[in-house]
C-alpha cells in the first residue's frame, strides 16, 4: 500500500485542477474591487443627481414695476429672473410701517392666494402666473389688497427652504 502524504504542493495542484476557467489571484481581485469603488465614487461626485427642478444654487429674482392703485391695493411685477424657480420654492415677507410683519407662503405653483404662515395679516397677496407654467417668470405678478392706507411697506422675497433673502423693495400707499 502506497501512502500519500498531503503536501502543500499536492494541495495546490488539487485546487488548480478543481477550478474551471481562469483563476483569479487575491491581488487581482482587490485591484478590480478598488477600481470599481473608485469609479463609483467618481460618478457620484461628478454627476449632478439633484432633480432638475430649481437646480440652481441661488435664485436671482428682482421685483419689477410697482403700481399702487389706491390706498388699499398695489401690484408688483417680477423683474429679472434666473433659474425660473417654482413659486413654492419662495416666500414673501411683508412689513408695514417698519413694525408689523406677515410671512406668506405660495400654496401651489399655480395662480392663487398666498397663505399667511406667521405674523400679522398685513394684506392679502395673490400670485398671478402670466404664462401659466408653474414658474416665476417676467410678467408674473403679486396683487396686494386690503393694505393699510397711508402706510409704508417693504416686501421681501425669500428662498423658502433656506430663509435667504433674494431681493426686497418698498412702496407706500396713499392716505384714504
Amino acid at each position: 500500500m502506497v501512502s500519500h502524504k498531503n503536501t502543500s504542493e499536492d494541495k495546490a495542484v488539487k485546487r488548480r485542477e478543481g477550478r474551471k476557467g481562469f483563476p483569479i489571484s487575491m491581488p487581482s481581485t482587490m485591484i478590480v474591487f478598488i477600481v470599481l469603488v473608485y469609479v463609483t465614487i467618481l460618478l457620484l461626485v461628478t454627476l449632478d443627481l439633484r432633480p432638475r427642478d430649481d437646480s440652481c444654487d441661488r435664485f436671482m429674482v428682482s421685483f419689477g414695476t410697482k403700481e399702487v392703485q389706491g390706498p388699499t391695493s398695489a401690484t408688483i411685477d417680477f423683474g429679472k429672473i434666473t433659474c425660473d424657480p417654482s413659486p413654492t420654492k419662495l416666500k414673501i415677507v411683508l412689513v408695514v410701517n417698519g413694525t408689523v410683519q406677515g410671512n406668506y407662503d405660495f400654496q401651489s405653483n399655480e395662480d392663487g392666494g398666498l397663505l399667511l404662515t406667521w405674523g400679522a395679516n398685513v394684506g392679502n397677496l395673490t400670485y398671478e402666473d402670466a404664462a401659466d407654467n408653474g414658474r416665476v417668470n417676467i410678467g408674473d405678478r403679486l396683487v396686494l389688497t386690503d393694505l393699510r392706507p397711508g402706510s409704508d411697506y417693504v416686501i421681501y422675497l425669500i428662498i423658502a427652504f433656506t430663509g435667504d433673502l433674494i431681493t426686497s423693495d418698498s412702496f407706500s400707499t396713499p392716505a384714504g
